[in-house]
C-alpha cells in the first residue's frame, strides 16, 4: 500500500485541507498520514480564525511520522509562511520524497492565510507535480 504524508492546513468543514487530503487518499486506496500547518477555525461561509503551527512542530510531525512509518510520497497543501515552505522542501531532500503541491489557499485569492498574516511569498517546496491555482476551484 502506497504511504502518503500530506502537510497542509485544517479545515474543520472537511471540504478541504488535510480532512479532505485523507478521504482522498483512502479513497485512492493508499495509507494517509498527515501534519498539520495552521488550523482554523471556518465555515462555508468564511474564514473566522486562524492558529498557526510553528514551523518547528510541523517538522517534528512530520519527522516523526516519516521516521516511523515512512512515505513513498508527500502532498502539500496550504503551507502559511515562508518558513514552513523552507522547512517542507529541507524534508523533501532529506528523505529523498517526490511531492504534489497543492497550492491551496493561494488559489482562493487569499483565504485562511492571507486573512490573518500568513504569507509564502509566493515560494512552493519543490514538486513533481504542481497543481496549477484554478485546479479544483474554476
Amino acid at each position: 500500500m502506497t504511504r502518503v504524508l500530506t502537510i497542509a492546513g485544517s479545515d474543520p468543514g472537511g471540504g478541504a485541507g488535510i480532512q479532505a487530503d485523507l478521504k482522498t487518499i483512502a479513497l485512492l486506496g493508499s495509507f494517509g498520514m498527515s501534519a498539520i500547518t495552521v488550523l482554523t477555525a471556518q465555515n462555508t461561509l468564511g474564514v473566522h480564525g486562524v492558529f498557526p503551527a510553528p514551523v518547528a512542530f510541523v517538522r517534528q510531525q512530520a519527522e516523526l511520522v516519516l521516521d516511523d512509518i515512512g512515505a513513498d510520497t508527500m502532498k502539500t497543501g496550504m503551507l502559511y509562511s515562508a518558513d514552513i515552505v523552507a522547512g517542507v522542501a529541507e524534508l523533501l531532500e532529506r528523505y529523498g520524497l517526490a511531492a504534489v503541491v497543492d497550492p491551496g489557499d493561494d488559489r482562493q485569492g487569499g483565504g485562511a492565510a492571507a486573512a490573518r498574516g500568513g504569507d509564502c511569498g509566493g515560494a512552493h517546496p519543490p514538486a513533481a507535480a504542481h497543481l496549477p491555482a484554478d485546479a479544483q476551484h474554476p
